[in-house]
């Protein structure tokens, strides 16, 4: 595997990047660091809500930001300002510019699901599918527990071998609706609400406690604190300011004529 594209993080990390699904992820993990700890947001993103609620933020979040899914796939074609309040729908004035600042390249992400698992397909690239990693204690001791998410790794860590003519491969994936290879944005958050890991990753399968799950992983809250992503949030946030409170346009003066004086 070592020779595969797909198993080099650095030219991985080039091509999701110049794609915009770096960005993309990071707006969704700063959109869930604000949501996951509100005690005011719908209930299944309540410090309360443990396990699959927190499951159902993220995956709500995901379609959000991809423009995917029942509630947003409306807005795929439109300009995200022009939609930007039925965007945001449930989050608070600090996600605007979040939002306003996402870029991407029409028709880049496809939701759909897959034996009950959500998935997001990156045109061209590979798929993305959801993994916490609360109780497996974080992002690097994750372990792949259903079938499905064993079947998809299995196929993936075929699919990025430069030999490709491996027996019975074609029958292996042929029926499988999602775009190989599979990356996996792994979370972990906390009971109490913080999101204490965001990261995507090139899974690999473990069998043995001594393996990683993973050929690399890219840490997403890390490109979501880097200065090129938050200049672009910060310009953006600008850009809802002068748009939420414009400024009055000049009003030229009137030319009043005094009327005459009574006679």
């Amino acid at each position: 595997m070592s020779h595969s594209p797909y198993t080099n993080k650095k030219v991985m990390e080039d091509w999701l990047e110049d794609l915009g699904v770096l960005d993309t992820l990071a707006t969704a993990a700063k959109i869930i660091q604000l949501a996951a700890s509100n005690p005011d947001y719908p209930e299944h993103a309540r410090n309360a809500s443990k396990g699959m609620n927190h499951y159902e933020l993220v995956a709500e979040n995901l379609n959000r930001v991809t423009l995917t899914g029942d509630k947003f796939a409306s807005f795929q074609n439109e300009p995200i300002t022009k939609n930007l309040n039925a965007l945001a729908t449930d989050l608070p004035q600090e996600a605007y510019p979040l939002l306003t600042a996402l870029s991407r390249r029409r028709g880049l992400y496809r939701s759909d699901s897959y034996k009950n698992m959500p998935f997001w397909e990156v045109s061209t690239c590979c798929s993305l599918v959801m993994q916490s990693a609360n109780r497996f204690g974080g992002v690097d001791k994750i372990r792949w527990e259903s079938s499905t998410k064993k079947r998809i790794i299995s196929a993936t860590n075929h699919y990025v071998q430069d030999t490709l003519d491996i027996p019975g491969l074609d029958d292996y994936v042929e029926d499988l609706p999602l775009r190989l290879p599979i990356l996996v944005v792994a979370y972990n958050i906390s009971p109490e609400g913080e999101l204490k890991e965001f990261a995507l990753g090139l899974p690999a399968p473990v069998e043995r406690r001594s393996q990683s799950p993973w050929v690399w992983t890219i840490d997403v809250l890390d490109h979501a604190a880097s200065p090129k992503f938050l200049a672009a949030i910060d310009s953006a946030q600008e850009e809802v300011q002068s748009t939420a409170h414009p400024e009055a346009p000049a009003v030229p003066d009137a030319h009043v004529k005094l009327k005459k004086a009574a006679e």
